[in-house]
């Protein structure tokens, strides 16, 4: 078909003129000059019939992956019988969007033995649009892989390659959004200070006309539509964003919680997952075997996964700061009470916080001043950085990745003056004497555990299955929602919750922000880890997760019970997983820790990229 139409096109011309043409080029062209109409309506149904064909196997938003080509690009001046195996195979391959029609576009993958290779992504004549968004979506993982691949002196296989793009093709939105919608800030948008921004909110806020789904099915289905918008996504409509959806979420935001030291046994009580039995697990762009954190994972993955620029999530045990630290990204859990809570389903009132994910700490300040309703200041100078020894022993992550990244920083920007160490688990001990009742005795000797500040997860646990009773515990009752299993028994444990010791539990968290309060002073900054080390893998055994969630709940509290703003910052990868450092200050010190965290960023970033670099 290609020689009668090129014959139609260019026959009258190649016949007067007879160009001057290669050898090869010159027998194909009066080859072509030679073709009859023979055929040539079998082959027009042969293309209607291969549209057809391809179209009933991809579907609206289906992808078939493909060699662009079936090897390297051959040698200069190869002899010409040694190309025509691999012209034939060639041909085969690029025929199939020719002849259907369909849009391909060609993926490179890197070098092998110092030549470059690619695949092919194919989708339905007419979905070039979502193709190309597909690929833009794709590119951060693929490069990922090839840079592994590459390192290790191997091409990233054709096995991988398909992986990623099936996973991709059946989730090209990394399974973060619950619903997608737009919301448009009004025409005056150009003025205001998130102008041009795009945002995603966890489906725990009220959006005018949707359902608050709180991750969970039956929930949905027993509740009605909101019928306003929740102050903290009308703020940053309001600032100029644009909504683009809502994000899946842990069931009833229910995390791990751990309990007391009890009868010398952990305890623990929801998931930091991120993971949902209705919904699945939304896919970690910075390492996507490894779970996504919760429960606002879908939040988190979506600012990750360059999605949208930033999203709002929900804070009340870590779930902003820990999906920020798995998907290497910014989180910010402000002070308590200064974000208003008013259209999001409450979980713990003590504790819940509105919080908000940003890949740029610029973006991170400026939602930040919308949601805070907070002018724009110049930074103030800490007074005092201290590096709780302890606290970063409880991380596997070498302190020369964590510790050491953010201390050199400081020091270069503020002095060496301003750093101090300490240990914190011994501070809390001395100066909040109400945690003594949350002390266990047969635990205080465990090498991974601070018994302060395993104590204050507990105070913290505590409470918070109390609140949750009196929040849900009638519909739980009423309702009897299919649950997934280990959030079905955290659940129903909470609904048991009595109220002993909740009044020690309040003196607990007064107790605490004066103690921290002091330690501080007006501009000082306590360092911890977010977390104590990389992201677990995903369906890892609950029992090896043990001592991990231990620490990680011991570091999580120190903010939570005290009602500190706390911003986890990314210090890149170790080892290809990320790692976090959080910094906190007092209570109503958002503005100040949030200009602090937009100076750091330029001279933490050249120490990340330096010790990376000083790690291959």
């Amino acid at each position: 078909m290609r020689r009668y139409e090129f014959k139609n096109n260019h026959g009258e011309w190649v016949t007067t003129i007879k160009p001057d043409l290669g050898p090869d080029i010159s027998q194909r062209v009066w080859e072509a000059i030679g073709t009859s109409v023979e055929k040539i309506d079998v082959f027009q149904s042969v293309k209607t019939e291969l549209r057809a064909a391809l179209t009933d196997l991809l579907g609206d938003y289906g992808i078939l992956v493909i060699p662009t080509v079936p090897g390297p690009p051959p040698k200069l001046q190869m002899d010409a019988k040694k190309l025509e195996a691999f012209r034939a195979r060639a041909f085969s391959l690029l025929s199939i969007a020719g002849v259907s029609g369909f849009c391909q576009v060609s993926i490179p993958l890197g070098l092998y033995d110092n030549l470059p290779v690619a695949v092919s992504l194919l989708a339905k004549d007419g979905s070039d649009g979502f193709l190309l968004n597909l690929v833009e979506t794709l590119h951060n993982a693929i490069k990922e892989e090839i840079e592994n691949a590459e390192k290790t002196r191997h091409v990233l296989s054709s096995d991988r390659a398909v992986e990623i793009v099936e996973k991709m093709a059946r989730d090209p939105d990394y399974g973060a959004f619950m619903e997608k919608f737009v919301l448009q800030p009004d025409s005056s948008a150009h003025q205001l200070p998130l102008n041009g921004l795009t945002f995603a909110v966890k489906d725990i806020f009220d959006v005018d006309g949707h359902v608050t789904g709180f991750g969970n099915p039956d929930w949905a289905r027993t509740h009605s539509a909101a019928t306003s918008m929740a102050p903290a996504v009308l703020a940053v409509l309001k600032g100029g964003a644009t909504s683009v959806g809502t994000t899946v979420m842990d069931e009833m935001a229910y995390r791990w919680f751990v309990t007391a030291y009890l009868d010398s046994e952990l305890a623990y009580h929801g998931s930091i997952n991120g993971e949902n039995k209705h919904y699945g697990t939304p896919t970690n762009p910075c390492a996507p075997d490894r779970i996504p954190g919760g429960s606002s994972s879908g939040s988190a993955v979506a600012v990750g996964a360059k999605l949208v620029d930033f999203s709002l999530g929900t804070d009340t045990g870590g779930s902003v700061r820990v999906p920020a630290s798995y998907c290497g990204i910014f989180g910010f859990r402000p002070s308590h009470g200064a974000v208003s809570t008013a259209g999001v389903i409450p979980m713990a009132q003590s504790f819940d916080t509105v919080g908000w994910f940003a890949r740029d700490p610029t973006i991170l300040n400026r939602v930040g001043r919308v949601l805070l309703q907070l002018p724009d200041t110049h930074l103030v100078k800490p007074s005092q950085l201290i590096v709780p020894e302890d606290c970063f022993q409880l991380s596997s992550s070498p302190s020369d990745r964590i510790t050491q990244l953010l201390v050199k920083s400081v020091e270069k920007l503020f002095g060496g003056h301003v750093v101090k160490h300490a240990i914190l688990g011994d501070y809390v001990k001395d100066n909040v004497p109400s945690l003594k009742h949350f002390i266990s005795e047969g635990n205080k000797d465990q090498e991974y555990m601070i018994p302060s500040l395993a104590a204050l997860s507990s105070a913290m646990r505590l409470l918070q299955r109390y609140e949750f009773k009196n929040n849900h515990g009638e519909w739980v009752t009423m309702i009897k929602p299919d649950l997934g299993p280990d959030i079905s028994e955290r659940v129903w444990e909470a609904i048991r919750t009595s109220a002993e010791k909740i009044d020690v539990c309040h003196s607990v968290k007064t107790e605490l922000r004066a103690a921290l309060t002091d330690l501080l002073g007006d501009y000082g900054v306590l360092a911890i880890p977010t977390v104590p080390g990389p992201p677990p893998k995903l369906k890892m055994d609950a029992t090896k997760l043990e001592a991990f969630r231990a620490r990680a709940f011991s570091l999580l509290s120190i903010a939570g019970v005290s009602g500190f703003c706390q911003v986890s910052i990314p210090l890149g990868l170790y080892d290809n997983l990320p790692v976090a450092v959080s910094l906190l200050a007092k209570h109503g010190s958002d503005g100040f820790l949030l200009n602090l965290v937009e100076t750091l960023h330029n001279t933490i970033k050249e120490e990340t990229e330096n010790a990376e670099k000083t790690s291959c």
